[in-house]
């Protein structure tokens, strides 16, 4: 039997993305609630990549440009890995539970392998740990890792530890056993009405610090709901989803109580002195319409903080974007991810047309509330021409801003199984990468290509024809591209920022 159980939670994150993530708040909210000592090592503010990818993000165009260092964020000029190792020193942490995606598998690996061979055990979590199972452990650095909701195997994990009492049936929990993998039933799903309030004291105060167009405000995330019901090829949920029927019968895609909600946002928004909500929710509206109405006014009468949400198109009416924005909605964001119907319905498994789409965006524009479109290039087996029925639909809509990322395979989705199937992309790419240089083969089009559309996708979109010409020096790169992409991005912000 062992006292005080020390937990330390690792967030390896992308290097400047500031918005604090849901899974560590409520996984410290509940070992706290069973009295263990928690700590936190997170990689937000240390230098991690080449490139900030905010900071790609504004030059692109795709976001209004703020300054973080007038809040004091910066980078930190010690090395990651050796704070790491002098924290792991002082907590001295009976378990190391990482939280990652696909993008963040690599550092974490890093963070732990710098340990050596006498560190404290490990648990892995999250959903691309979720699909990679057995094949998880070929990393040395993993011990464990927790299939699905981490929330009650964490906690139940910890309570074995601290009892002195055997741990390896604890459900969710795969691990390994000499040269053999030990795959646990996997318990039923989290009563998300049962939940604590995330906790995020452990983080840097400084991190409660987002931007939302060309501002920074103290914001914090509020979840809704758990997954999505809807089976975009490109996104990860409808895999987690059917996983889940298989296992256990359980139905992954739930909602909160709006009670529990508006406590969760009245308690964060005190604590923290919030001055913005993120509605972390993949289908906002999707909300039953009676239980809309009445969130919406406890949130206007109770919270009164602005908020931003998204949406799909085929969610989107004028009562319920009136609704919003009478509550505080300073901002909805839609998915159209590719502007070709075709090809967006067999593709990426989007059934709205573009006449649904114009019509949403006109129903968001009528009532006042600004508006962002989310797009993504470089799908398997996409030419330039297609990439242009994007831009030509972007061109169609008045968005005030427009966002673009390249397509990346990720595990578990079903266009990754089509990019394994048709060789598109080697099994063992693990970096991912939606700002620069796409890991998928596609003869098509180059990967120099498609970086220099994402360069000039927002340019292409609100400039008029006339001015094509200059963009596509930009794109083909020709001498002096460099200067005329800084003159048009100075005009598009005078213009459009």
């Amino acid at each position: 039997m062992k006292n005080n159980i020390k937990a330390l939670l690792v967030y390896p994150n992308m290097m400047m993305k500031n918005l604090l993530p849901p899974s560590i708040g409520l996984l410290t909210a509940c070992l706290k609630q069973k009295g263990f000592e928690v700590g936190l090592f997170d990689t937000t503010y240390y230098c991690t990549d080449m490139e900030n990818p905010d900071e790609i993000r504004k030059s692109y165009l795709q976001v209004r440009s703020y300054d973080a260092q007038d809040y004091g964020i910066s980078i930190k000029k010690t090395d990651v890995t050796e704070d790491f190792k002098k924290k792991v020193a002082e907590f001295k942490p009976d378990l190391i539970g990482v939280t990652v995606v696909e993008d963040t598998m690599p550092l974490a690996l890093r963070l732990i392998g710098s340990l050596g061979k006498d560190r404290p055990p490990t648990i892995f979590g999250g959903i691309y740990i979720s699909y990679l199972k057995e094949k998880a452990f070929e990393n040395k650095e993993i011990d464990s890792i927790c299939l699905g909701e981490g929330e009650g195997a964490l906690v139940e994990l910890c309570e074995r530890m601290q009892n002195g009492l055997d741990h390896s049936d604890v459900q969710n929990l795969c691990f390994r056993r000499g040269s053999e993998v030990v795959k646990n039933k996997v318990r039923p799903l989290v009563d998300l009405d049962k939940l604590p309030t995330p906790d995020y004291s452990l983080f840097d105060p400084k991190r409660l610090h987002s931007p939302m167009q060309g501002k920074m405000y103290r914001m914090l995330p509020v979840d809704f709901d758990r997954g999505c019901p809807y089976d975009c090829s490109f996104c990860a949920s409808p895999a987690y989803r059917n996983w889940y029927r298989e296992q256990n019968g359980g139905c992954y895609f739930r909602k909160k109580d709006p009670g529990k909600i508006i406590e969760e946002m009245k308690e964060m928004a005190e604590k923290y002195r919030l001055e913005y909500l993120y509605f972390n929710s993949d289908t906002f509206l999707t909300l039953r319409d009676d239980v809309l109405v009445k969130l919406m006014s406890r949130i206007r009468d109770e919270v009164g903080l602005p908020f931003w949400c998204q949406s799909r198109v085929e969610t989107i009416s004028e009562d319920k974007v009136r609704l919003l924005k009478d509550c505080g909605c300073d901002r909805i964001t839609v998915g159209l991810e590719h502007g070709n119907e075709e090809f967006r319905r067999k593709i990426i498994r989007k059934n709205f047309t573009n006449d649904q789409f114009i019509r949403a965006t006109e129903t968001i524009n009528k009532v006042g509330v600004p508006l962002s479109v989310n797009n993504i290039i470089g799908f398997p087996y996409e030419t330039r021409e297609l990439i242009f029925d994007t831009i030509r639909l972007n061109r169609k809509v008045r968005s005030d801003t427009v966002s673009v990322f390249i397509f990346y395979p990720y595990t578990g989705t079903r266009l990754y199984d089509l990019c394994v199937k048709d060789g598109l992309i080697d099994r063992s790419v693990t970096n991912a990468s939606l700002l620069q240089n796409s890991v998928i083969k596609n003869k098509n089009i180059t990967k120099e290509r498609l970086n220099q559309l994402l360069k000039t996708f927002c340019l292409y979109v609100k400039f008029p024809e006339a001015m094509w010409p200059d963009i596509e020096k930009v794109e083909n790169l020709e001498p002096g591209s460099e200067a005329i992409f800084k003159k048009l991005s100075e005009e598009y912000q005078k213009k459009y920022f």
